[in-house]
């Protein structure tokens, strides 16, 4: 400001313009003129002398065509070059409508007036900043729940808290938010040397993206020895495993507890109901002994209560519909068994490895279980702390990948299905078996015969020959059952009682038995029961009978492949 003030300037006199804009302004807001009026201590800071006051204007509106003669005569002044400086507290007072701002702004500019105003002046000899941010500690007023809102204090704490977590300008700090990226640890991983966040690095096309996780204070340029840097995919698969193996119990223990909640809710609405009926069939019961007891003869009074009778029975025909359909919702609302739950939690995994799954929510859910992961880089081995949240700490080591090395992105938990399968598949049917697990290479592609034996030769899992598999004893069930010499349903009840141990790689695949198993003595005991329940039926045959083994309730637990 003082850099743009000429002594030619100076030389002229100052017109301070203050104005406000309604009567009710002018004789209630009497802090807003005085800041107006405040201004001409400035102007004299800034050199005038001769200070021209026009308050002529106070309680007229700028807008639209109304006269303002303190406005007019600061214009005829500024013409005629006798100004050096016009001043208001905001130059928004000066004029609401476009002809005559313009006009103000093309006169100054022909004759050299500056134009003030007071949220633009110096401070320090700096621009003064208009607005100034302050900490909710200093602010002077703060009434919580003043008056009703579109959201209550908690939920508008919880939003700012969230924005806050996601902007970007305080990653250093918080995560913020999760991104389509396929980095998992993506704003949860530190460096351990240093304590700083560690930054994710992309390389490779959108099909082949390979992940790097670098600490940035190598990259500074600074005194510092550099930090770590080391490829994400190891480390990311490592934790994704983890919380898999944490969420799967508790996914199944929130899910029982989530719908016995739901069902206790429901029986409760359902016996406040049945006791409203029952008052309701009190109150049809007594107005029905009060027709009964009035006169035939008064028929005011005998159509009142007619009336009031059929009303009353009204709603309890109302409410017991309403029981009716309830109780037909509690059926439907049965929960399921714990045995279905343990059959969707392991699920968990194949959902998570699908290529349709957003990794956004991905990244949220291991946001809300995990604090942060601190990793480390030796000459061998990467070595990561995993922080949950509540303060349970994860160590885990595995190898570090040297310079130029491949490695393969499959899940142990697959390379040991492929290492059980082997016993009874060629490499062709297990690819087909993963496939229709929708399973994924380590690339993303779908498995084939090549992609298999190839997973073999890494981990040294022998290939299939029927005549391994007769000499070490591993069998289907249909070789099983025919082995015992009974029906496929009835070994797989077996199976599902833990009667004949079997072991199923894939939640959709065979399972692989053992002769071993088989001939002991709960292999001989099953082969027994089938045969005494075929000589009882006058039956023969060779297990094409199914031995009634099922449950309590008659009901059988479901076949097994």
């Amino acid at each position: 400001m003082i850099e743009k003030v000429k002594p030619a300037h100076v030389d002229r006199k100052a017109i301070l313009y203050v104005r406000q804009s309604s009567t009710h302004q002018v004789f209630h807001h009497l802090e807003g003129q005085r800041l107006q009026y405040a201004m001409k201590e400035q102007l004299l800071a800034l050199g005038w002398q001769t200070i021209d006051v026009i308050d002529e204007d106070l309680g007229k509106s700028a807008a639209g065509s109304r006269e303002r003669s303190g406005f007019e005569r600061m214009v005829a002044e500024v013409c005629l070059a006798k100004v050096g400086v016009v001043a208001a507290w905001e130059l928004s007072r000066f004029a609401r409508n476009s002809r005559e701002w313009q006009q103000l702004i093309e006169v100054c500019r022909v004759v050299d007036t500056l134009l003030v105003d007071q949220e633009a002046v110096l401070e320090d000899g700096k621009p003064r900043r208009v607005n100034r941010v302050k900490h909710r500690d200093e602010w002077l007023v703060l009434q919580r729940d003043h008056h009703e809102g579109y959201i209550t204090w908690a939920t508008h704490e919880r939003i700012q808290e969230m924005i806050h977590r996601n902007a970007q300008v305080c990653a250093p700090v918080d995560a913020g938010a999760a991104k389509r990226g396929p980095a998992m640890l993506a704003g949860r991983i530190r460096c351990r040397r240093c304590g700083r966040k560690l930054m994710v690095r992309y390389a490779g096309g959108s099909r082949r993206r390979t992940i790097r996780y670098v600490c940035h204070r190598g990259f500074q340029g600074g005194n510092e020895e550099p930090c770590i840097a080391f490829s994400g995919a190891p480390i990311d698969d490592a934790v994704v495993n983890e919380v898999m193996r944490v969420i799967q119990p508790g996914a199944v223990e929130a899910a029982l507890l989530a719908t016995h909640e739901a069902m206790k809710r429901h029986d409760q609405g359902l016996r406040a109901l049945e006791l409203e009926l029952k008052t309701r069939q009190y109150e049809a019961q007594r107005a029905q002994r009060q027709y009964d007891a009035s006169d035939p003869e008064n028929r005011l009074v005998t159509a009142e209560l007619e009336r009031r009778w059929n009303a009353a029975m009204e709603r309890v025909a109302e409410l017991e519909r309403k029981i009716e359909q309830e109780a037909q919702r509690r059926k439907e609302l049965e929960p399921p068994t714990s045995e279905a739950f343990l059959t969707l939690a392991q699920d968990v995994h194949r959902v998570w490895n699908d290529p349709r799954t957003d990794n956004r929510l991905k990244k949220r859910i291991i946001r809300a279980l995990i604090e942060e992961v601190i990793a480390d880089v030796g000459a061998t081995e990467i070595h990561v702390v995993i922080h949950w949240k509540g303060g349970v700490h994860t160590e885990l080591h595995f190898p570090r990948r040297r310079s130029g090395e491949t490695r393969c992105r499959v899940p142990k938990d697959v390379v040991e299905a492929v290492r059980i399968l082997s016993r009874l598949c060629s490499d062709a049917h297990i690819a087909g078996w993963l496939t229709r697990n929708g399973l994924r290479t380590g690339k993303g592609n779908c498995w084939t015969r090549q992609h298999v034996t190839g997973l073999r030769h890494r981990h040294d899992i022998t290939v299939y020959k029927a005549e391994r598999q007769e000499a070490e004893g591993w069998m289907n069930l249909s070789q099983a059952a025919a082995y015992l010499g009974v029906d496929r349903g009835t070994l797989s009840v077996a199976i599902q009682r833990g009667e004949i141990p079997a072991v199923r790689p894939l939640p959709i695949g065979p399972l692989v038995l053992k002769r071993v198993d088989l001939d002991k003595d709960a292999g001989r005991k099953l082969s027994q029961r089938v045969e005494r329940h075929r000589r009882f039926s006058g039956r023969r045959g060779t297990g094409d009978e199914t031995l009634d083994l099922f449950n309590k309730n008659n009901e059988s637990p479901g076949g097994v492949v």
